[in-house]
């Protein structure tokens, strides 16, 4: 069903003259203010839609439950009296303030186990139910095989081959039916500030003396130009100098989740996200040419000093370039992948500039005609503009095409990420025999980020200066690009890439992790890339003594401590090397990393149900890859007492 909640609250303020309250005219402007139920100096109110939609009502869709949500905000703030006479005080009318805000919200979930139940076959495929031979489905009675070939008969052999088809079929369509659940999660929000705004909020925020400004769509939260419909409608003061910014504000964010499992024993979790934002603002005011003639401008309302800020994550699949070796070398042949895609996109971009400017020729510059050594590349796309770089990089990085990769650096599709568990081997008899659980665990997430990017405010600058907009250029002679941005990183993580867990029926663990981390940051700044690997390896065990008994004197007489010593011991070795690499000079050097052996013992033992003795022996040991820091070996022992003071 739907629902809707609506609330608003209202602040007003009875003013006062200044000077003695005791006057009459004090005295009737408090009465005034009290019959006018005083002046608004705050309005806010709050919209809230739930749709529970009953997609579940059609049939065969009972497996799913959808909702949507939306909630809407309005503020008007009122300014301070001074700001608010255009007579006494023009050059601070600078009117009032008006804020909007919407959310969307958006949950899908699908439970296709109850999708498939619906199928009586398929149901019996989803229980695992051992399949029975057609003739005693029918319910005839069992057939009995001639004497001396009990078993052996042709029913006999019908009946087992029937069997043998029937579990087949079954464990197909099991297989059929690998995904088992999806979720989807989608949320976006919205906001507008507008300020120096004259009306005032009577109805529903709405002036109806002003066309019952600022509108009803934007009371309840819609995003449409405000701006400009207050302008039309002489909604905003026209002081020249009101220093207010125009806000407006965007975010969303999406997260898809879905579990697979070909067989029980397999389960396969994928995530997807994506995350998004960005916040545009200008000094929105009135322009009066005759005041200020220095811009060129006729009178009216203008954005002045615009900025755009954002920034972008999005789920990665970069496990193709993955499995470089770590070696003092520092080589990569991913990196020269991505030095060779530049090429690609610069074409790319000098051919779709012609399309859109007819006066610009793409000219190839090659290493041979560039005298300054930065310009190699096609006509204002170099290989070290950061317009080339950003698709390059994505392009070598994540396996694709550099003839259609993302020219924006913005991927718009969330790639999965997944976690695999498998408890198979737990059918084979002799690990049921020895094992209470063994389980094997890979795990690989990725994400491509775009920390911050902004408004090229020195471009904005050159086009107000009267340069042509069409081939504005830096020094290297580049396009200038129309946003800002300082670094794109890949953080990639198998955590771990093999793991193995188990657990014996003597009480003994063990554990193993062998994990992989890589961690890319190309700087826009200084054109350099860091490259950081890891690696490390894990192995830990422990075992429990039960009923282990000490005897321990108190108060003159000896009393008997039971209780089970845990035994634990691990061992990790991990590996990390960092190299900075000089796109324009080409230069790769290791500026860090370290290889750490880990090892660490502990034994506990509750002396009580709230006293509990721990021996433990910690030993790190740690070899530096640069010649700046030396080896390191760092141990601790002891003996510790945890006192627990809960209940």
């Amino acid at each position: 069903g739907i629902k809707l909640d609506y609330n608003a609250t209202a602040q007003s303020r009875v003013d006062e003259l200044p000077g003695n309250p005791k006057t009459q005219a004090n005295r009737d402007t408090i009465a005034a203010g009290l019959a006018s139920l005083g002046r608004p100096t705050q309005f806010h109110q709050t919209l809230n839609l739930n749709w529970q939609i009953p997609l579940n009502k059609l049939p065969f869709m009972d497996f799913t439950s959808t909702s949507l949500r939306y909630t809407a905000n309005y503020d008007w703030t009122s300014n301070s009296t001074a700001a608010l006479n255009p007579t006494s005080n023009p050059e601070l009318y600078y009117g009032n303030r008006i804020q909007n805000s919407n959310s969307i919200q958006f949950n899908g979930n699908a439970n296709f186990v109850n999708f498939y139940n619906q199928v009586p076959f398929l149901r019996k495929a989803n229980q695992g139910a051992r399949p029975t031979p057609q003739s005693r489905r029918r319910g005839a009675p069992p057939k009995r095989a001639a004497p001396g070939k009990e078993g052996k008969g042709k029913d006999g052999e019908e009946d087992e081959k029937e069997k043998k088809d029937s579990k087949i079929l079954l464990g197909t369509a099991r297989v059929a039916m690998m995904v088992r659940s999806a979720s989807l999660t989608y949320s976006q929000t919205n906001g507008t500030l507008l300020p120096g705004i004259v009306t005032n909020p009577v109805s529903f925020g709405m002036d109806p003396s002003s066309l019952f400004a600022p509108g009803v769509d934007f009371v309840f939260g819609a995003q449409s130009a405000v701006a400009e419909r207050a302008a039309e409608n002489n909604w905003l003061t026209k002081n020249t100098k009101q220093p207010n910014q125009f806000q407006k504000t965007f975010s969303e964010n999406l997260n898809f989740r879905a579990v697979v499992e070909p067989w029980q024993d397999i389960r396969l979790q994928i995530t997807a996200t994506r995350v998004a934002g960005l916040n545009s603002s200008s000094i929105y005011r009135f322009h009066d040419p005759l005041q200020d003639t220095t811009l060129g401008l006729s009178e009216g309302y203008y954005h002045f000093n615009p900025m755009d800020m954002g920034n972008y994550s999005v789920s990665f699949l970069s496990i193709g370039s993955a499995f470089e070796p770590l070696d003092s070398s520092s080589y990569s042949q991913v990196y020269e992948t991505f030095l060779n895609h530049r090429n690609v996109v610069s074409e790319r971009l000098a051919i779709a500039r012609q399309q859109t400017d007819p006066a610009y020729v793409p000219s190839f510059i090659s290493g041979a005609q560039d005298t300054t050594g930065t310009r190699e590349g096609y006509d204002g796309y170099s290989y070290n503009s950061a317009d080339v770089l950003i698709p390059a990089f994505l392009a070598a990085y994540s396996g694709r095409d550099p003839n259609t990769v993302e020219i924006n650096g913005r991927p718009k599709m969330p790639m999965p990420n997944w976690t695999l568990n498998f408890n198979g081997l737990m059918n084979i008899p002799w690990f049921k025999k020895n094992f209470q659980s063994f389980t094997l665990t890979h795990t690989y997430k990725s994400l491509y980020t775009m920390n911050s990017y902004q408004s090229n405010m020195l471009l904005q600058q050159r086009i107000q200066n009267g340069e042509p907009p069409n081939n504005i250029r830096n020094i290297n002679g580049d396009f200038l690009p129309d946003y800002q941005i300082s670094q794109i990183s890949i953080a990639e993580n198998f955590g771990p890439f093999v793991g193995i867990n188990m657990r014996m029926k003597n009480q003994a663990s063990l554990r193993l992790d062998i994990k992989r981390n890589r961690q890319l940051n190309l700087s826009l700044v200084n054109n350099q890339m860091t490259d950081t690997k890891g690696y490390e390896f894990v192995l830990g065990t422990g075992y429990i003594i039960k009923d282990v008994s000490f005897n321990v004197i108190s108060d003159g007489r000896t009393q008997k401590i039971t209780s089970n010593l845990d035994l634990k011991l691990d061992f990790s070795l991990r590996d990390n090397q960092t190299v900075i690499r000089r796109i324009q000079e080409g230069l790769d050097q290791v500026t860090a990393g370290q290889r750490i052996w880990s090892l660490k013992a502990s034994a506990d033992y509750m002396l009580s149900s709230k006293l509990t003795a721990r021996l433990y022996y910690d030993q790190t040991v740690s070899k530096f890859k640069t010649s700046n820091a030396f080896p390191t070996l760092n141990t601790n022992a002891g003996i510790a007492f945890r006192f627990n003071l809960g209940q």
